[in-house]
């Protein structure tokens, strides 16, 4: 269909597409690996000499062919010429076979059986994305990246550093890779693909298998690069050679008879490899449908020819899937026919046909007795597409020739190139406006986004957006503007002094700023302003060096920018007067200081000096006198300077008083 849309309306467009059925040997698709362009694998399938097809609404293993080491799964060994179901294999998603067999049921478990390691299907790991079975070896490749083996481990193909001839069935974990999209097993080697495109290897290079010009005696007991390789979607291997498929549709070849990887010429736009261990040849689907072969022809699994081995040959057209056993091939062409070309060793390949060899390209018929198998299906066989369109209220919608102004839904059928079916329902919706009131309220200075508009202001604004669906929206905003704080605070200091604020110390006039919320939850700034105030000057004179004892001192003050005085004398106050006058009670070397304060600021300056204070006053008493009138001696008094009054009294040995005076003469 064709979706006409008008201009300018808002359209939205949701795709769910659900697909069925599961997928079989030659790959998984899905992840970008696997496969180019659109190839589908189909659900039937082939191992070294027996074939499979998934069948039936549970998705049952069928197996046919040779069963000589149990790779049918159904826990005999007794070879099939019907279909035999495969133990407990249902509700299959992927399965590959060689010798060994292994599968993937849709709820990611992995499963075993086959060549020693089980008669019956058994599972033994969880979570798996993909798996590859060889002669003695299975790899699967775990959601997680990681690749784990089970089988024999002969030649380090388990690429855990190790090597044993014993057969396990505990997984063994391949050391150092952790992105792995897909494995490929040869008779030697396993490869790995990584999710950037690049291969890695782990074995033996008894056949050139590690790429990369080494001897054949050289083993890589852990993966090593394949450095030649890049942008590489999908691997295969047989059992001596190996196959890289790239994002450009070209193949590349190394192993037996190719040391390192080469191109493979004549081939172009490539949507699909296949190839088998223990087989000898591989098969290639390019774009146009062409099928072509490479490799051994011994059983005329390509043709009925003795061509050459190395020869690139055409062996269908019309081609949607290929699958490469050991001794035979199978081709499915477009409509879900299936042919055989090579030969049965064990039972019988050719389901409804009376041989076990064909040279040349036979119909197979899986319906009839005594197959009774289902229908070929690609991986897509049906596909349920969901579609839902909407557009909003009062424009329309046309689709193809049929234009809608209401909601509908309707159901279409569609059938694929390869036949698959396609269900397609749609639904058309139709959406309407919306309305919104908000009320918004930020802070001064910032503003509100409505659409392409912005708002700083108070007030009430309407706006038309479109909604979720591209429908009109109405919005009204009623916009409040919550006011910033300021504040401002002075801190006065006096020169000299400092103030702390945190870590910092303050000693000069400088500003602080700090923001915080205020009680609306808007920036509040509060400025801190440091004032330095000047000192006073302190200054006096004294106008003595020297003072006796009992004297006045008068003192002169010579300070500046005071309006307070404090005088001490040796840190005794003295005196608040501006010129004190001073009266020394003790002699001896004395402190003046003068404390001059600014009384408005509080600023002060000391001034301090000294004095010396004598004292010179003293008495003489004799110890002894002569009274003989000879003028020397003769009267017992005592001798004074500066002293006006005079007590005297004279006791004898007694405590007897024998002579009271006052007077000096």
């Amino acid at each position: 269909m064709n979706h006409f849309l008008p201009k300018a309306i808002s359209l939205w467009y949701v795709l769910l597409t659900l697909t069925f059925h599961s997928f079989s040997q030659n790959s998984i698709i899905g992840d970008k690996f696997g496969g180019r362009l659109w190839y589908r694998p189909y659900n039937y399938s082939v191992g070294s000499y027996s074939a499979y097809s998934i069948c039936g609404d549970s998705n049952q293993l069928y197996g046919w062919g040779d069963n000589a080491i149990g790779q049918l799964g159904d826990g005999t060994y007794e070879n099939r010429f019907v279909p035999s179901k495969s133990i407990g294999m249902t509700n299959m998603k992927f399965f590959t076979a060689g010798y060994v067999m292994g599968a993937i049921k849709k709820d990611r478990t992995g499963w075993i059986w086959g060549y020693g390691l089980s008669e019956k299907p058994k599972q033994i790991l969880n979570n798996v994305k993909f798996v590859d079975a060889g002669m003695n070896i299975c790899c699967f490749v775990k959601y997680d990246g990681t690749v784990w083996s089970v089988g024999s481990n002969s030649y380090g193909c388990f690429g855990n550093g190790k090597t044993s001839d014993t057969i396990t069935i505990t997984p063994q974990l391949m050391y150092g890779i952790s992105t792995a999209v897909r494995v490929a097993n040869s008779a030697f080697t396993t490869s790995i693909l990584l999710s950037n495109g690049n291969v890695m290897i782990a074995g033996s290079n008894f056949n050139n298998e590690l790429g990369d010009n080494s001897p054949y005696t050289v083993k890589a007991y852990t993966p090593r690069k394949i450095p030649s390789l890049k942008n590489i979607v999908d691997i295969k291997a047989n059992v001596s050679n190996i196959i890289a498929l790239d994002k450009f549709g070209d193949v590349y070849i190394w192993g037996s008879g190719f040391t390192i990887p080469q191109k493979i010429n004549g081939l172009n736009n490539v949507v699909a490899i296949s190839g088998c261990n223990d087989g000898d040849h591989f098969l290639f689907l390019d774009a146009n449908h062409n099928c072509y072969g490479w490799g051994s022809n011994k059983c005329h699994q390509i043709d009925s020819t003795n061509r050459p081995y190395l020869n690139l040959t055409l062996v269908a057209k019309d081609v949607v899937d290929i699958l490469a056993g050991e001794t035979f091939s199978y081709i499915i062409k477009k409509g879900g026919k299936i042919y055989c070309i090579g030969q049965s060793l064990g039972g019988s390949l050719m389901m409804n046909l009376p041989i076990t060899k064909t040279s040349k390209l036979s119909l197979l018929d899986q319906k009839i007795a005594p197959m009774f198998l289902c229908d070929a299906y690609p991986f897509v066989d049906k596909k349920l597409v969901n579609r839902t369109f909407r557009f909003c209220n009062g424009d329309s919608l046309k689709i193809a020739n049929n234009t809608y102004y209401k909601p509908a839904s309707f159901i279409d059928s569609f059938i694929g190139y390869d036949g698959s079916d396609s269900i397609v329902t749609t639904h058309i919706l139709v959406d309407y406006p919306t309305t919104k009131d908000q009320s918004i309220t930020i802070c001064e200075g910032n503003s509100y986004r409505v659409g392409k508009h912005n708002y700083s202001i108070a007030g009430i604004y309407f706006d038309t957006l479109n909604n979720g669906h591209g429908c009109d929206s109405f919005v009204s905003t009623s916009l409040t503007i919550n006011p910033k704080s300021t504040s401002i605070s002075t801190i006065l200091i006096c020169e000299g002094e400092s103030y702390k604020v945190g870590n910092t110390s303050y000693s000069v006039s400088s500003n602080h700023k700090k923001i915080y919320k205020n009680y609306l939850g808007c920036d509040s700034t509060h400025t801190i302003q440091y004032k330095v105030l000047p000192n006073p000057f302190a200054d006096f004179e004294i106008n003595k060096s020297k003072v006796n004892l009992d004297d006045s001192l008068k003192l002169t003050n010579w300070s500046k920018g005071a309006n307070e005085y404090n005088w001490t004398i040796d840190k005794k106050e003295m005196s608040r007067l501006m010129h004190p006058i001073f009266v020394f009670t003790y002699d001896g070397i004395q402190t003046i200081q003068l404390i001059a304060i600014d009384a408005n600021s509080g600023c002060k300056d000391t001034a301090i000096k000294t004095i010396e204070v004598i004292d010179n006053s003293s008495i003489y008493i004799p110890t002894a006198f002569y009274p003989n009138a000879d003028g020397l001696n003769d009267f017992f008094f005592p001798v004074s300077r500066n002293y006006d009054e005079l007590k005297m009294q004279i006791y004898n040995r007694w405590g007897e008083l024998i002579y009271e005076t006052t007077s000096f003469a």
